[in-house]
């Protein structure tokens, strides 16, 4: 029999305020939550863990090195960064870009990533494909310094300072590299960040690459982790072939672990282009892997997850101090952070909101959690981690978890050990552990004989690589359809394979009625965030506790043509799921105060729009693209303008509750572990009474493109970079072969590898990267090119931009080598392109927002395999236009009009709301 995950004193408590009962909580066992695998120790070494999953036919492959920014010598910072990136681009017996290998056989998840304690590698690919990614990663594991030269060095360089300027461009960035090095001196191994110093990057050196690369990357320092539709034998018997024969490398000495001791609180202060003030409070905390980490996990969700946290609560629904409120703790391998940190509404003071945070703490510090608060956060930890095992591969899947506790905790069994520890943490646990290490030293802004190795003398063939087996397996599950009696529709794709539940019921309405009549601008999205706001039986904070217990969540948002009510949850909880999701949709109460609140949220989300890049160009783009009065015509995120959001009031809200949230217009899109019968009853029971009424008709008109040969300029003082949106106008969705539009925009500037990334990031080093994307909507769609660049090359990308679209239509069309690889890339991504309930009810979705056939997903794998290049290039012809595309920036425009108006285009100055602040004529 299952253990109850509360203590058996809980049974009968009733929350306050509440009518969750302790019965409600779900029973979670952490010796049943299991990730099975078989370890391999390979004579070098390597340590290879395998575990079998054959729900898709997709095999993810991880390799972690136990190296990361803390292994930097002084003056060497960002170079394990520098490093991750350099071996994606080829190695001795493969010297070209690795990007282009993986994607052509359909990886997906593919990534690298640098912290301060380990470097991994990881994607998901199909089966077939197993042989030939563990040769390319044994190939630059074992072979790599042959292919790196000053070239590559100089070009990943280049790369890594525009990822470094890109970072620090944002708002509140330089608030992170502040608390790192106030927190931890400079002789420490956590004594500068990641990213690094530029004066350090320009310094790295071949010779660097060469000592990294000996160091670390041998054998004996790396955990391989192979997931997926295959078996321990079969994946011990590949990767022996190919990794059994490199060298196992030096022995490494670790720096044990090293938490600074701070006896005293600090402060400092710095200024930024943001749109509100901040405060982060910084406390030490223990490394990995210790029960002290788990509780302040626990104790930070006490305090700031969910609307009934401590901090959120009182700072942000309460108050109205805060426009958000964070805590986290963050355990690295030889030491940790506790961070809180909140945002400041604008009309309250840093004062105050500090305050009222010290407030909430000397509280928690004095008293500790409740056994409520502690069950809550507990439950919804548990519901997460289950939910995050759902995919084997990507951040939190099941090879991140193995890879993760074998290289930290010496074995991925700790993953069990650590699972107990949140299972028995009690308040008591909690309190301890929050009154040793969050009163004092804050911050405020604020090494066993080493193992003999052998190598199997046996070298896999490299003189080329394995052949990718091309067959792809996936499927699609069969669409069902069904209508309610009050003519709400229901689509099911049942999927047995996995507990989690996913539904959203979309209503034909969206951001564009803001621009019919009854609308107003910003209210779609002000009106579905005030529908979770509370019922007539449960208030906001209730309905956010009951969602915690559950292991649900539940979401209503909208884009520009639909508005959503989304709920993921878990087959055993599917019944209180719905109530509750029924009594947000049928019993909204707009509750008054909550209002004032969410409109305040909403133009804070406007002010920070203002101050990002692209926020600002997206909120302009829009009525240029389409004009004032069309229903498209506003800023893209649908937030409105400050003055409209300020004229709202109730009666706006309910307006567009009774005119467009009815059954009617309503579809829900399930997919999970239910047979339609059931999931009917189920639907009829809890909305059967809701009645169906009248919708008002909506209108999309074409409109012609306006924005030839003229550049919109928004100024942003002092930005490092130029964010370029280019674009104009191509027909809606349906109107032309979709399938070979995707695969016209992946050589265009969709895929890593396409002609525009690797101009402007490869080649020119410009931009950490650059894409072209076709916005899907219900009426005409936007088809742009996305370039955030240097300042100084902002002339330069523009006419790099001009020139890959011009040949791409032109007199360089799509080739057959490009053609052939995108269509293959696209076959094999199909292996998991459904992998979870999530990605497969999206894909539903699609198929009810266009009125795509029931079959549509079923025959996308044909219809690809039918495409011609012909195809290809005449649709291309069809939807890039380059006679027709506007420019529009963001950037500092003293420095870069004058190459702007170089170009021959009409230059035009908006101001933040795209009012025009000058014009000048083209030459």
């Amino acid at each position: 029999m299952k253990r109850l995950l509360l203590p058996a004193v809980l049974a009968i408590f009733v929350l306050t305020n509440s009518t969750l009962f302790a019965q409600d909580i779900p029973r979670y066992n952490p010796d049943d939550i299991n990730i099975p695998y078989k370890k391999y120790t390979l004579p070098n070494g390597l340590r290879l863990l395998v575990h079998e999953d054959h729900k898709a036919p997709i095999v993810a492959v991880n390799v972690w090195y136990h190296v990361g920014a803390k292994n930097e010598k002084l003056g060497k910072s960002g170079f394990a960064h520098l490093f991750e990136h350099l071996m994606f681009n080829g190695s001795e017996n493969f010297n070209t870009d690795y990007f282009q290998a993986l994607e052509a056989i359909g990886s997906t998840d593919l990534n690298g990533t640098t912290n301060e304690d380990r470097t991994n590698y990881f994607q998901n690919i199909p089966v077939g494909a197993l042989d030939q990614v563990l040769w390319l990663e044994s190939d630059r594991m074992g072979h790599l310094l042959g292919a790196i030269d000053q070239a590559k060095l100089d070009e990943q360089r280049g790369v890594v300072q525009n990822e470094k300027r890109q970072g620090e461009n944002q708002p509140y960035s330089r608030g992170y590299d502040i608390m790192q090095k106030e927190m931890y001196p400079p002789h420490h191994p956590y004594g500068h960040t990641v990213i690094g110093e530029m004066e350090d990057l320009n310094a790295a050196s071949l010779s660097d690459v060469h000592e990294w690369f000996k160091a670390y990357y041998g054998a004996a320092n790396a955990v391989l982790v192979v997931a997926g539709d295959i078996t321990p034998e079969a994946a011990y018997e590949k990767v022996i072939k190919y990794f059994g024969n490199i060298p196992a490398g030096p022995t490494i000495t670790r720096p044990g672990v090293n938490i600074p001791v701070r006896d005293y609180d600090t402060r400092a202060s710095y200024q930024d282009r943001v749109p509100e003030e901040r405060i982060n409070m910084v406390w030490h905390a223990p490394q990995w892997g210790t029960q002290e980490a788990v509780w302040l996990d626990l104790a930070t969700d006490v305090l700031a997850a969910g609307k009934t946290s401590r901090l959120y609560k009182k700072l942000v629904y309460e108050k109205q101090l805060c426009s958000s409120a964070f805590a986290y703790v963050n355990p690295s391998e030889i030491s940790g952070e506790l961070v809180v940190q909140a945002n400041v509404k604008k009309g309250k003071s840093l004062e105050e909101v500090e305050a009222a945070i010290n407030e909430i703490l000397s509280e928690f510090i004095a008293k500790g959690p409740t056994e409520e608060e502690t069950a809550r956060v507990k439950a919804a930890y548990f519901a997460n981690y289950i939910k995050g095992l759902e995919r084997i591969g990507g951040f939190g899947g099941k090879s991140d978890v193995l890879a993760e506790h074998e290289v930290y905790g010496g074995s991925a069994d700790y993953c069990k050990k650590k699972l107990r520890w949140y299972d028995q943490t009690t308040a008591k646990d909690i309190h301890a552990a929050v009154k040793k290490w969050m009163t004092r030293g804050r911050f405020t802004l604020t090494c066993h004989p080493f193992p003999e190795y052998s190598v199997t003398g046996t070298e896999a063939d490299r003189s080329k690589a394995p052949a990718v087996d091309t067959k792809v397996s996936a499927q699609f599950p069969d669409i069902q359809r069904a209508t309610l009696k009050n003519g709400m529709k229901v689509v099911l794709t049942r999927r047995t394979e996995s507990p989690t539940m996913v539904m959203n019921m979309l209503f034909d309405a969206g951001f564009c009625t803001d621009k019919m009549p009854g609308g107003k601008l910003g209210l779609a999205n002000l009106a579905m965030n005030m529908l979770d706001e509370g019922t007539k039986s449960m208030n906001s904070l209730q309905i956010s506790d009951r969602l915690q217990i559950l292991g649900a969540s539940l979401n209503t948002s909208s884009d520009l043509d639909y508005a959503y009510v989304g709920l993921n949850t878990l087959r055993q909880s599917i019944d209180p799921s719905l109530d509750l999701m029924a009594d947000v949709v049928l019993n909204p109460a707009f509750p008054e105060p909550d209002l004032q609140r969410l409109k305040n949220q909403q133009v804070s989300s406007i002010q920070n729009e203002k101050k990002n890049p692209t926020g600002m160009v997206i909120r302009v783009m829009p009525e240029l693209l389409y004009g004032k009065d069309h229903p498209y015509g506003m800023p893209m995120s649908g937030t409105g303008t400050e003055e409209s959001v300020a004229n709202l009031g109730l009666e706006d809200v309910r307006g567009f509750y009774q005119r467009w949230i009815k059954p009617n217009n309503a579809t829900i899109v399930v997919t999970g572990d239910i047979t339609l019968s059931e999931l009917v009853e189920k639907l009829e029971k809890r909305f059967g009474s809701w009645s169906k009424g009248d919708v008002p008709k909506k209108v999309i008109p074409e409109v012609a493109t306006t924005n030839k040969k003229k550049i919109f300029l928004l100024d942003r003082p002092e930005s490092q970079q130029s964010l370029i949106l280019a674009g104009h106008l191509t027909k809606p969705y349906g109107q032309l072969d979709e399938t070979a539009i995707e695969q016209m925009n992946n050589v265009l500037g969709g895929d890593f590898t396409s002609r525009i990334n690797m101009n402007i990031r490869e080649d020119k080093h410009w931009s950490y990267g650059s894409r072209s994307m076709i916005m899907n909507t219900a009426g005409q769609r936007p088809f742009f090119v996305f370039a955030p660049v240097q300042t100084d090359k902002t002339k330069e990308s523009i006419q790099e931009v001009i020139k890959e679209i011009n040949q791409y239509v032109g007199d360089k069309p799509m080739t057959q080598a490009e053609f052939d690889k995108t269509k293959q890339n696209t076959m094999m991504a199909m292996s998991g392109m459904w992998e979870t309930n999530g990605a497969v009810n999206g894909s539903a979705i699609d198929v009810v927002k266009y009125g795509l056939k029931d079959d549509h997903w079923k025959t996308y794998s044909q219809r690809v395999q039918n495409l011609t290049l012909k195809d290809v290039q005449g649709v291309a012809k069809a939807v890039v236009k380059p006679g027709d595309i506007g420019w529009f920036l963001a950037g500092d425009a003293m420095k870069v009009t004058p190459g702007l108006e170089q170009l021959g285009m009409e230059v035009i100055q908006l101001d933040a709301e795209g009012k025009v602040v000058s014009k000048k004529a083209k030459p």
